[in-house]
């Protein structure tokens, strides 16, 4: 990056990836996550109600939109 005036607090704590395909690793890695926990969410359903199932999902998902928030979108 390198408009590092941008006020953000990305750039204050330099919460930044340069590294190209890091980022799409990262994107990637979320994307496959997000296939493989439907199959999960579904045998936790089937044990423990679907209650549970859907308040642990939501858990999980806002934890992936924390980690969505680092990702830059000025390539």
């Amino acid at each position: 990056m390198n408009n590092k005036s941008v006020n953000s607090i990305t750039y204050e704590f330099e919460l930044y990836c340069d590294d190209f395909p890091k980022k799409g690793y990262l994107g990637t890695a979320m994307m496959t996550i997000g296939v493989v926990s439907v199959f999960i969410m579904g045998v936790i359903a089937n044990n423990n109600g679907r209650k549970k199932a859907i308040v642990f999902s939501q858990i999980i998902t806002v934890l992936s939109m924390i980690g969505l928030v680092f990702i830059p979108t000025n390539y």
